[in-house]
């Protein structure tokens, strides 16, 4: 072989080489043949820091974007229409403060975020206070709630809060014993500052077993007879956000007031 030859030889085998090299940094040699080595990126765990500035900023957006869609919303104006004609009953025409319990944790919660900028809404249609309270809330949301000018309860008191003044209760699917509690608080004549907007007490009533309403929620059972309850139609996109909801008002100021 002369020396010419020997030199393409040598070139060539320095090409191949190079060329494996290159191709050894994207792939992996598998039984079936090469797969592809992706370049892992890096995380950007900041954002999922619930004590980091872009955690908070991220939690807000999202609120944000979901109270601009809440407020042109038809499930808005359902809410509003059955307030109103719950209030058309009442010696008080006005939401004079919107008391909100139970919500959860809204910033992972889609629905909890959907529930919370609903009474925020409301909050501003009736240019009223909002008072919120659930043990679950983080810091983050607790900042958010104080930027939305929704004013913290200081205490769980386990919906035992008595209505001195017009007060809608916003209780997006709460636990039957929390409407319970805010009857028991509130019954004889300041059960006609109630508005409850919760589950449907007929539903509750109904699908409770009677023994558990006599000895666990004696208040749902008996104000049974004095609610007007005035369904809240569900047009939401996401039908389990606000699902069998409805307004319930006192306006009979005759409410017993023996205990039950």
């Amino acid at each position: 072989m002369d020396v010419i030859s020997k030199l393409r030889e040598s070139s060539t085998q320095n090409i191949l080489t190079s060329s494996n090299l290159r191709r050894s940094q994207w792939c992996e040699m598998e039984e079936d043949g090469f797969k592809l080595v992706k370049k892992k990126k890096k995380k950007n765990y900041e954002q999922f820091d619930e004590e980091s500035p872009l955690y908070l900023e991220r939690v807000k957006k999202k609120f944000l974007e979901v109270k601009g869609m809440m407020v042109d919303s038809l499930q808005f104006f359902s809410f509003v229409k059955s307030i109103d004609e719950g209030l058309v009953n009442l010696d008080s025409p006005k939401v004079e403060e919107i008391v909100c319990y139970g919500l959860g944790n809204f910033s992972k919660s889609p629905n909890a975020r959907y529930q919370y900028a609903m009474a925020v809404e409301l909050s501003e249609f009736y240019a009223c206070p909002l008072l919120v309270f659930d043990p679950v809330f983080t810091e983050p949301e607790k900042k958010i709630l104080e930027e939305m000018r929704s004013e913290l309860i200081p205490r769980n008191e386990m919906g035992k809060r008595k209505a001195t003044k017009s007060t809608l209760f916003f209780l997006p699917h709460c636990p039957r014993e929390l409407f319970n509690n805010i009857l028991l608080a509130n019954w004889g004549e300041s059960l006609a500052n109630c508005i409850i907007a919760g589950n449907n007490l007929a539903s509750i009533v109904e699908s409770t077993p009677s023994r558990s309403l006599k000895n666990e929620f004696p208040y749902l059972v008996n104000s049974f007879e004095h609610a007007e309850i005035i369904e809240v139609k569900n047009t939401f996109q996401f039908l389990d956000v606000f699902n069998d909801m409805a307004v319930h008002v006192f306006p009979n100021k005759k409410i017993l007031n023996s205990v039950c």
